[in-house]
């Protein structure tokens, strides 16, 4: 019997993560938080809050002090939680937002720095976590080579986006080096989270 186990992540390459804000993030904007100011003079701003719906977030600005305060209540995830951000200019390409570390999430409580969370059942299923904020629910793939658990998504520029981002890494690893049809496996995938129930296989 094949059981699933889950992997410490490493990052992308020798060098460090990719961003400092997801350790499944291989390409596009970077950073937790995207401000930036539109020819018409209005704000752009986008937040990473994975697993919290659109009626569970308020935004208030202060146009004086240049400042947003953001209140997030999620039932899902059980935060609520309310954060200032200083909107005087981030740049989601800067190097800054590169390194060897990630760095916890401003909005989260507890403050976390991992974008994925496993816990093996007593039935001895496997139940993963992970974060991909901004990818729609349909834009998930799950597939099992060789044993390896990988999980990819792909968020698509939207909107005043600077770009598009993709994800992709292993969550899990078998027991036996096997290759399994990823319908076998239980995915539920909503605001930007998807959850993976991986059963022992035989």
């Amino acid at each position: 019997m094949a059981m699933a186990v889950p992997l410490s992540t490493p990052p992308q390459s020798p060098e460090g993560f990719y961003a400092i804000n997801n350790q499944f993030l291989t390409s596009g904007p970077k950073g937790f938080t995207e401000f930036k100011m539109l020819v018409n003079e209005d704000m752009f701003v986008r937040m990473d809050l994975p697993g919290v719906p659109e009626e569970g977030v308020r935004v208030f600005l202060d146009p004086f002090l240049l400042v947003i305060t953001i209140q997030v209540e999620s039932k899902q995830i059980e935060q609520h939680r309310s954060s200032c951000i200083d909107l005087r200019g981030t740049d989601p390409n800067d190097p800054a937002l590169t390194g060897p570390v990630l760095q916890p999430h401003p909005m989260a409580f507890p403050l976390t720095t991992m974008a994925y969370e496993s816990k093996q059942l007593p039935d001895g299923k496997l139940h993963v976590r992970v974060d991909m904020p901004g990818v729609p629910s349909d834009n998930f793939t799950v597939s099992v080579t060789n044993g390896r658990v990988k999980v990819t998504g792909e968020a698509p520029a939207v909107g005043h986006h600077s770009s598009g981002r993709f994800y992709s890494g292993d969550v899990a690893m078998l027991s036996t080096p096997v290759d399994i049809p990823s319908h076998r496996i239980e995915t539920i995938a909503k605001n930007g989270v998807i959850g993976l129930l991986i059963p022992p296989f035989c």
